[in-house]
């Protein structure tokens, strides 16, 4: 009798590339406009801050951006997130509009709810994203 099913997050139960991609870009996009910097060149900032993090799900590296700190020079983290509140609502709309189970998903974990089997998700995801 099975009491565990151990499975992986993203691309299991859901499209992470289906997802993050859109909100992404929409994010980038919002952020060109409110600092006037041109989409290339913040997507090669993101580009080097992802490559030193080994990781795209660094949930700050907006902040850290030499653009976003040239720009909000002085501010602290709480107020370049105001500042760019904006940028970041494109991302957790597109997010929340986007992120979705893969079909059959919701049938399966019913199944094992019903069955009493215990369901152990596992994530590389940053904890945030992970979380949400």
């Amino acid at each position: 009798m099975i009491k565990l099913v151990i499975t992986d997050l993203d691309d299991t139960l859901y499209s992470w590339i289906g997802f993050f991609i859109p909100a992404f870009y929409n994010m980038v996009q919002e952020l060109s406009l409110l600092i006037d910097v041109p989409i290339e060149e913040l997507l090669k900032e993101y580009k080097t801050i992802h490559q030193k993090v080994g990781s795209v799900e660094y949930p700050f590296a907006t902040l850290n951006l030499p653009s976003v700190k040239k720009k909000y020079c002085g501010f602290t983290d709480e107020q370049i997130k105001s500042e760019l509140n904006s940028a970041f609502h494109k991302f957790n709309s597109s997010r929340k509009k986007l992120l979705k189970l893969n079909p059959e998903v919701e049938d399966t974990l019913k199944f094992f709810n019903d069955k009493n089997i215990k369901v152990v998700a596992y994530t590389e995801s940053a904890e945030e994203n992970g979380f949400y």
